[in-house]
């Protein structure tokens, strides 16, 4: 399970000579790799994150090469180690366990507060809502902004004011999932499929994010979800939301319903078996 794990299989394969061998890309690693690249525009440290990027880009694929079975969490993973001539006939899509929140109610809507959710030691996490600060939330005086997540860095821990609350770990986040007016994801990082969307999403929580927010989760854009590739795109959905019952209304019941047809535990846990059960 991870990448880290499936990078020690010739290590394993010495203990357990005689195993099926079966690795679980909860994300495919180069990818995120790539894209730390991408955004780097430091000269120098982006030669070095290229030797890095090919040279790791190589031990992912010659590690899945030596297993029976590889499980991808979505359909876009999937052909992206295809397309890298990993063998078709060991891939397989079983989509990610994810925790549930269909029994939370949204009643009272606190229409001028927002919410980011996640790990905040995390970059693609802390570097995200840093640039949503700096580029979105500068032009929205007038709302709250919660970062959720425990082990924030110091680096993000200075952004606290009256309207910017930097959380840290927090018991019960059951709270902030009902009242708040939505969720934004505008993710700058990372790869495979952001749990965080989907846990917003079976709350029935509007979740505003782009494209890396939302890949591999094959909701419809204004129906299930609001996709957002600028600061004046997020600064638009959010002042739509405040002023359209009837659209923060139908996003909130149709992500619900999105998740509960799309991410059933249950059905991807016996998919997993079944696999298990076929090498």
């Amino acid at each position: 399970d991870w990448t880290q794990s499936i990078l020690l299989i010739d290590d394993i394969k010495k203990i357990y000579p005689n195993s099926k061998y079966v690795g679980i890309e909860v994300d495919v690693s180069f990818l995120g790799i790539y894209r730390k690249l991408c955004n780097n525009q430091n000269e120098i440290d982006c030669a070095v994150k290229q030797r890095k990027y090919n040279r790791f880009k190589k031990l992912e694929l010659n590690a899945l090469s030596r297993l029976n079975l590889i499980i991808c969490n979505n359909d876009k993973d999937n052909k992206l180690l295809i397309e890298n001539n990993v063998d078709k006939k060991k891939v397989e899509t079983v989509n990610v366990f994810s925790t549930s929140h269909i029994n939370f109610q949204r009643e009272k809507i606190d229409k001028n507060s927002i919410f980011f959710f996640g790990a905040m030691e995390r970059p693609e996490n802390y570097k995200s809502v840093i640039w949503f600060i700096n580029n979105v939330m500068c032009k929205l005086n007038d709302i709250t902004f919660y970062v959720i997540g425990g082990n924030p860095v110091d680096e993000l821990k200075k952004y606290n004011s009256d309207n910017i609350h930097i959380l840290g770990y927090v018991d019960d986040i059951k709270k902030y999932f009902e009242s708040s007016l939505c969720m934004v994801a505008p993710l700058i990082g990372g790869a495979g499929i952001k749990v965080k969307v989907l846990e917003a999403m079976s709350a029935g929580v509007p979740v505003l994010t782009n494209k890396i927010g939302i890949e591999g989760i094959y909701a419809q854009n204004n129906i299930d979800y609001l996709l957002c590739l600028t600061p004046e795109d997020y600064i638009e959905k959010i002042r739509l939301l405040q002023k359209d019952d009837k659209l923060l209304n139908s996003i909130s019941i149709n992500s619900r319903a999105f998740y509960c047809s799309e991410y059933d535990n249950a059905k991807s846990a016996e998919k997993f078996i079944e696999l298990l059960d076929s090498i």
